[in-house]
């Protein structure tokens, strides 16, 4: 089972599929914005041209995405559930949300259910985490920054192919039809219900706090106060 895990010098934050991700590690890094859509304009203006592009360019990581297409932050933030469970000398902090609805945002994009739905909570050692992070009010810790507030279904199917083109060993399994009735919820909704209501929420101040603190993370950013983990 696995668990997209952003880890930084002063916080490690755990996040599930469909609860934000992407928009999450743009937000810390703007890693969509500087690699990811990069690509696609170096590609579309200068497609007869490429050389020249590329020749001011000196970072390793949009070179590649130049020439092979681009790839998400998974790639560096991916990692079991087991590490994730580890003591943290940092504070660590997970994102809920409602499992049917991220069941159901899984299923309405068919993506596969490990990473995109099926009950995981319980595999979780919330004993060792900090804090939570309400999915619902995730607006307000990364000031309404969303990648993928426009996409429809269909167009993050298209994006789920390319990535499997690009990573075939990594994405090619992650378009899947599947159904809420394949696994049961009960226990998952539990667990749910009771964090949300024994479980910290991350006060805004100190998650200000965090990301101004930051000088690593796992993940690339073309930010100068920002380098790789």
């Amino acid at each position: 089972m696995y668990i997209d895990h952003i880890e930084t010098d002063t916080f490690h934050l755990g996040i599930l599929g469909r609860s934000g991700t992407r928009s999450i590690a743009n937000f810390l890094t703007r890693y969509y914005h500087d690699y990811y859509w990069e690509s696609f304009y170096a590609k579309y203006f200068y497609s007869e041209n490429m050389n020249d592009y590329l020749s001011f360019v000196d970072d390793e990581i949009l070179k590649d995405f130049v020439l092979n297409g681009p790839d998400t932050h998974h790639i560096f933030s991916r990692d079991t559930i087991e590490n994730f469970n580890k003591p943290k000398v940092t504070k660590k902090i997970v994102v809920l949300r409602d499992p049917l609805q991220r069941a159901k945002s899984g299923i309405r994009v068919s993506f596969e259910p490990t990473f995109h739905g099926m009950p995981i909570l319980n595999q979780i050692d919330f004993d060792s985490v900090d804090y939570i992070i309400d999915f619902n009010q995730i607006n307000h810790y990364i000031n309404l920054t969303n990648v993928d507030r426009n996409m429809n279904p269909t167009e993050e199917n298209m994006v789920a192919r390319m990535y499997a083109e690009r990573n075939p060993e990594t994405y090619g399994s992650q378009l899947k039809e599947w159904k809420l009735e394949n696994y049961d919820y009960r226990e998952e909704v539990s667990v749910y219900n009771k964090l949300m209501e024994t479980k910290e929420k991350l006060p805004f101040d100190v998650w200000k706090q965090l990301v101004r603190g930051m000088s690593y993370c796992n993940i690339p950013s073309m930010r100068k106060n920002l380098q790789l983990l």
